[in-house]
């Protein structure tokens, strides 16, 4: 596996995962706790928060930056987790806008 550095704390995103990683269907139990484990430091690599200490990590984050096909553990396990926050949210919003506006209509 890639040498990237564990988080000092697990990650969680109970915004999107309230039930955690491992019991949300979309993980396999390896990328679930790869998540948790290294959530925090894979998030300040993509958002350029923390410098690369390494090649694994250098890889990582242009990889996720630049949107470059992988076969790194990392940044498949990444790639799962922010299409899945993607397609979460577009179901939100989908299924809270219908296109049907009924505080516009002038049926009254």
């Amino acid at each position: 596996m890639e040498n990237i550095g564990a988080g000092k704390y697990n990650y969680y995103d109970d915004h999107n995962f309230p039930h955690g990683f491992r019991r949300s269907g979309v993980f396999t139990i390896r990328e679930a706790e790869y998540l948790e484990s290294h959530g925090h430091t894979l998030r300040e690599l993509e958002s350029k928060l923390r410098t690369p200490e390494n090649e694994d990590e250098k890889h990582f984050q242009q990889a996720v930056c630049e949107g470059l096909e992988s076969q790194s553990f990392a940044v498949k396990a990444w790639s799962k987790y922010k299409q899945a926050i993607t397609a979460r949210s577009q179901r939100i919003f989908l299924s809270r806008h219908d296109g049907h506006n009924s505080f516009l209509s002038t049926d009254y």
